[in-house]
């Protein structure tokens, strides 16, 4: 499985030797680190008069350290994501702190003592609070020697954190069902992030909707898991995403929750500003759904432009495709469209096809103001979704016909769809 280290896609059967140092020294507070060497200094230069089972007692608490960091690294064993295998080492880590402790009391020096005891109480102090503010994700605790541990290190990698933030879409919508989707699949330099250990091109990334099973039955029922990145209410997003600058720039999105941990984000929640479940979703006879309005790209499967004019949005390939929920009882559908007709490309050639569309082809040679009209082959029921495979042989780029450098492939503009 991969994991990320340093910023750099780490394979867990091949870990560098300072892995698991790397990470104690990072998750520990910098005070106990500090504690620790001088437990072992101590014990190295104590006093010979010391009692044989007190020399003893140390030596086999620096065994119990030790021992299974050294035999991790000579047998190059597998370990995930941090040094969670080799918790059961800490209490021989506190053991040599409270060695170093008692080493430098032992020294009788007053001002040094003061000087500990304050750094000691500040420590405790700033831990103590740290806990308090950052509950309940007081797990993701680092020190402050990584500068930016939220893009180099493995984070949350069971996605522990997602369950206060799932509860809040619960708790604040009024929509009787909210759809969720999660992005956490890549980062910002384009490393493909998984669910699931395996594959050598994925680093282990749990989603959201595992969290899900901590809700109440009730609140697991209200929330919508199938629909498309296009068709959710709530995006679910890991700061290190390429996908996180992307949603900012969304003017239909707004920052909806945070995660953070030691001042730093660790997930964001994007909103749709306008509901789709009960709202766009809710497609009604004779109500247009109008394609200017950028929250329809969740009807847009493939080969429609990324960005919604004032009118509505072009197709972009020979290709496209339009998944539309089709109100109870319709019987038919009209299309506004726009054609992508100038000289020397006077016609546009459409083919409409689909599960329950018979072949369908249409000409048209007007720049605007074009109405297809589609019949249903029968009267839709609850939940039934209309597929539309669009053909446009004759699509063409501005480019290609020497008017502009625009590389599109345009073929029809999409105003809006009616059923009826």
């Amino acid at each position: 499985m991969n994991m990320l280290f340093f910023g750099e896609i780490t394979w867990s059967g091949n870990l560098p030797w300072f892995y698991i140092p790397t990470w104690i020294t990072i998750t520990t507070p910098l005070l106990y680190i500090f504690l620790f060497f001088i437990g072992i200094f101590g014990i190295t230069v104590t006093n010979k008069k010391t009692i044989f089972d007190e020399k003893l007692q140390d030596y086999l608490f620096l065994i119990l350290f030790f021992g299974p960091i050294i035999l991790v690294v000579v047998l190059n064993s597998v370990l995930y994501n941090g040094w969670r295998h080799l918790y059961f080492i800490y209490p021989s880590f506190i053991y040599l702190c409270v060695r170093g402790y008692c080493f430098i009391l032992s020294m009788k020096l007053k001002i040094l003592l003061n000087i500990l005891r304050g750094i000691v109480i500040f420590s405790l102090s700033t831990t103590i609070y740290w806990m308090i503010k950052d509950h309940p994700y007081q797990y993701l605790y680092f020190n402050s020697l990584p500068k930016d541990w939220i893009r180099q290190f493995d984070v949350d990698y069971w996605g522990v954190a997602y369950k206060n933030s799932l509860q809040k879409i619960v708790d604040k919508s009024f929509a009787e069902k909210v759809s969720i989707f999660s992005n956490v699949y890549y980062d910002d330099k384009g490393n493909a992030l998984g669910e699931f250990p395996g594959s050598n091109s994925t680093v282990w990334q749990r989603t959201p909707f595992e969290s899900v099973l901590m809700l109440s039955k009730i609140d697991q029922e209200k929330l919508i898991l199938h629909r498309t990145e296009e068709c959710s209410d709530y995006i679910f997003l890991i700061i290190k995403s390429h996908k996180y600058s992307e949603y900012l720039k969304k003017n239909e999105f707004e920052i909806f929750d945070t995660v953070q941990s030691g001042g730093k984000s660790v997930y964001v929640i994007f909103k749709r500003k306008v509901p789709l479940e009960g709202g766009l979703l809710n497609v009604k006879i004779n109500q247009p759904i109008v394609f200017s309005d950028p929250n329809t790209s969740c009807f847009l499967s493939k080969g429609w432009d990324n960005n919604h004019e004032s009118w509505g949005i072009w197709s972009s390939t020979n290709q496209a495709r339009i998944l539309l929920p089709i109100p109870e009882g319709a019987m038919g559908m009209r299309m506004d469209i726009r054609g992508f007709v100038s000289p020397p490309m006077q016609e546009q050639v459409i083919e409409i096809a689909g599960p329950d569309i018979p072949l369908q082809k249409y000409k048209i040679n007007k720049f605007d103001s074009n109405i297809i009209q589609i019949k249903l082959p029968f009267p839709a029921s609850k939940n039934d979704v209309l597929r539309m495979d669009i053909t446009l042989p004759n699509a063409r780029s501005p480019k290609q016909l020497g008017l502009s450098e625009d590389t599109r492939l345009l073929g029809i503009g999409l105003k809006s769809i009616t059923f009826f």
